[in-house]
């Protein structure tokens, strides 16, 4: 609108005598630019008396014109021979309402309000004018009289079917989705290939849980719009939360087809591609999204996703840094961040980005849960405990959390309250592998074997990779069974309800074959109470840090009495090919030798500082040699280098255990023989020898 240009000819108007229309035009002007001090002065020099309008009848060609300016781009023009005609024609509603299009066109929806009320006023069952109302409040924000103008509209012309469009877009957002699906149907009812009414109808039936529903709605859409790619991409989304992945997979890839930079389909299929094992061509989409889109922080983020499964943790880290730094507050890519740095051995930098996820959102219950992980690895566990806690208020059934407080509950030797825990975690969680395993492990410790029996012989599934699988839940399952086993048709090394005094095992899992067997001493008749702490290495006891192992032993002792005998148990995990000494020999290349006494010396040095005081009578176990079925597994010269190992270890130990005064148990030479001739006789499994074993060694090689 030219100011200048109206202003001149407003005061030709004057000039001329034809007052209505120069008032007409600053009116129009003071519309648009309500301070213009100069419009405001001219108006009021206008006489208050106009002369009434004698102008002939509006004409249709009258009312053409004007929406020809309008269709023709010329708003301006449009307004300003509207400002004359509403002034000639003052009682004709479609004048109103075209100046109010007019406004709304310009983005003067408080102009395009007055507009249209004024057309109102004029005509009260005015169903354009209505539903344009309508329309400008919505722009306004000013949704509540959105709402009541169009539901005016609908009560004149209940079949609008934008009009229950539109309202059904506003109740969407406002999270009103029954209300919002009805709105979409109507509208459907009254314009069946009314497509924008069924997609949205499609969004609002999955936001509600109604997946199938959602499915045909979008199918609709399709029939009428076959290469419409949203719709595609939306049908994909749905069709991969009813876990039809190769379905989502062929919509994403149509999608992508007739619009080769969808990037959000690009992202969606790559996800639907890892979930389907097809990490190569997922990480390709990603890479394809980001390099439409550089800045895609969702991309970056899943891309991330992959990285970190597969291992490559350094790239990981480097897009989720990537997700962060477009998307300061995105609270997964901080989580995520924080399990790849923690992964990494960097678990101050790991604490700091879980803390960032909380902070952006409070209730992120995995974040509190990962936060207390990494608090407890690095010995903070009254505070992981609280963060457990905050993750089970949040999420009530969080499986993974119930368990994990179960672990940092008996490190700090709440053993009890750990059971519960664990017990919690299978309510919740019935298959849940880890938590059958330790809940297994204390029902054997406390010889309720019929308890045992239901854990070992439930169906278990575990989260976690393979190699957890390997290292941890299948070995323990397999000891145990063969524990049960063996219980059950050897009770005569087992006590009986004669109460008998107790002989601790404290150790990893060597402690496990001596729980609740019968040992004599000297003549004198124990039971032997085992004490686990789930796997303890000699180098965890032999070093100078303060560890969660050295908390574990400590807590334990604090139960024994004073004088009482003990066993500990440890140093064959420290003797394993991929763990322990021989991978850091492999890694530094160092003396193994020196190494070997080194680790011996100073693990027999804490023994010496941390049980001694108390007086204790203290059996230091040597470790086993491998048993034949674990010498099958190997190659001849792994199984040279791990005797090699286990011999030199064994003599150290010996030496440094009976300086210090205390007795050597040795499992070397009663498992000699079987190791030689390939005899199982000695083991229950490929690790752990059998309890009969242990008992006679402990009985007859002791010194």
């Amino acid at each position: 609108m030219n100011v200048d240009r109206i202003l001149t000819r407003a005061k030709a108007h004057t000039k001329k005598g034809e007052w209505n229309k120069a008032r007409a035009l600053y009116t129009s002007l003071l519309q648009t630019f309500p301070k213009n001090q100069q419009a405001k002065i001219e108006l009021k020099k206008l006489p208050s008396n106009i002369i009434p309008n004698t102008t002939p009848d509006l004409t249709q060609i009258q009312i053409d014109s004007v929406v020809a300016l309008y269709h023709a781009g010329k708003t301006d023009q449009a307004l300003e021979t509207l400002a004359t005609l509403t002034i000639n024609f003052p009682t004709v509603a479609i004048l109103f309402n075209i100046q109010g299009v007019c406004y709304a066109d310009r983005q003067q929806f408080d102009a395009a309000v007055q507009s249209y009320q004024q057309a109102l006023q004029i005509q009260p069952d005015y169903t354009e004018a209505h539903y344009n109302l309508s329309v400008a409040f919505n722009n306004l924000g000013q949704l509540d009289k959105a709402i009541v103008s169009y539901k005016k509209t609908l009560k004149i012309k209940p079949d609008y079917p934008e009009a229950h469009y539109n309202l059904g877009v506003i109740f969407n957002n406002q999270g009103k989705l029954s209300a919002a699906i009805s709105c979409y149907q109507h509208a459907i009812k009254f314009k069946p290939n009314y497509t924008k009414a069924h997609s949205n109808l499609g969004i609002a039936l999955k936001d509600m849980g109604q997946l199938q529903a959602s499915v045909k709605s979008y199918q609709q859409v399709l029939k009428l719009q076959p290469h419409d790619p949203e719709a595609l991409y939306n049908l994909g989304n749905v069709l991969h939360d009813l876990d039809h992945g190769a379905a989502a997979i062929t919509h994403y890839e149509r999608a992508l087809k007739i619009n080769p930079n969808y990037i959000e389909a690009c992202n969606n299929l790559g996800i639907a591609l890892k979930e389907a094992g097809h990490l190569s061509q997922a990480i390709k989409h990603y890479e394809d999204a980001l390099k439409i889109k550089p800045d895609y922080a969702e991309a970056h983020y899943n891309l991330g996703v992959i990285l970190q499964e597969t291992g490559q943790l350094k790239e990981a880290v480097n897009h989720y840094e990537q997700a962060v730094k477009i998307k300061p507050r995105y609270a997964e890519a901080y989580n995520n961040l924080g399990m790849t740095l923690q992964d990494s051995g960097q678990p101050d930098t790991a604490i700091n980005n879980y803390k960032n996820a909380i902070r952006i959102n409070p209730n992120y219950a995995e974040a509190h849960n990962n936060l207390g992980v990494t608090l407890n690895e690095t010995h903070q566990s009254v505070i992981a405990i609280n963060s457990y806690h905050k993750a089970i208020q949040l999420k009530p059934d969080y499986a993974e959390a119930h368990y994990n407080l179960g672990i940092a509950l008996k490190e700090r030797g709440q053993l009890n309250d750990a059971i519960n825990s664990y017990q919690q975690a299978l309510k919740i969680k019935p298959t849940y592998a880890e938590a059958l395993i330790h809940l297994s492990i204390y029902s054997w410790l406390d010889d309720d074997l019929s308890r045992l029996s239901a854990y070992l012989g439930t169906t278990m599934h575990s989260d976690h990779n393979k190699n957890q699988k390997n290292k941890f839940i299948e070995p323990y399952k397999l000891l145990l069974n063969n524990l049960l086993h063996y219980r059950k048709t050897h009770q005569e090394y087992y006590f009986s309800e004669k109460k008998l005094p107790l002989l601790y095992v404290i150790g990893e899992s060597h402690c496990l074959p001596a729980a609740n067997t019968v040992v004599s001493l000297k003549g004198k008749t124990y039971r032997i109470q085992s004490k686990i702490i789930i796997g303890c290495k000699m180098w965890h006891l032999a070093n100078n840090q303060i560890n969660g192992y050295k908390k574990q032993i400590e807590t334990i002792l604090n139960t024994i009495p004073n004088n009482a005998k003990i066993v500990l148990t440890f140093g064959e995990i420290d003797c394993r090919l991929n763990e322990g000494i021989i991978k850091f020999h492999q890694q530094t290349n160092n003396n193994l030798t020196q190494s070997i006494q080194s680790l011996s010396h100073d693990y027999i040095k804490y023994v010496t500082e941390t049980l001694r005081p108390l007086s204790r009578s203290i059996i230091i176990s040597g470790i086993p040699l491998p048993s034949p079925c674990r010498q099958k597994l190997l190659s001849i010269t792994d199984v040279q280098l791990l005797a090699t190992i286990i011999k030199e270890l064994n003599s150290s130990l010996r030496t440094n255990t009976v300086n210090e005064g205390f007795q050597f148990l040795d499992l070397q030479q009663i498992t000699q023989n079987d190791s030689t001739h390939f005899s199982n006789s000695s083991f229950i499994d490929d690790l752990h020898v059998t309890p009969s074993t242990f008992i006679a060694a402990l009985a007859t090689k002791t010194n």
